[in-house]
């Protein structure tokens, strides 16, 4: 998703990335300069537990 918005004309801030906590971010700027961000919850599995 996030590079599809960059090759849309969003721009790239911080390509999203799995963090130590589970969870995974990035985030964009749009056209306007307005910036998202795109979250995700991963689940927890006994093997990153």
């Amino acid at each position: 998703m996030y590079d599809e918005f960059v090759s849309k004309g969003a721009t790239g801030i911080t390509a999203p990335k799995v963090t130590s906590w589970g969870h995974t971010t990035g985030f964009f700027a749009d056209p306007e300069g307005s910036i998202h961000s795109l979250f995700a919850v991963n689940p927890v599995t006994a093997e990153n537990a």
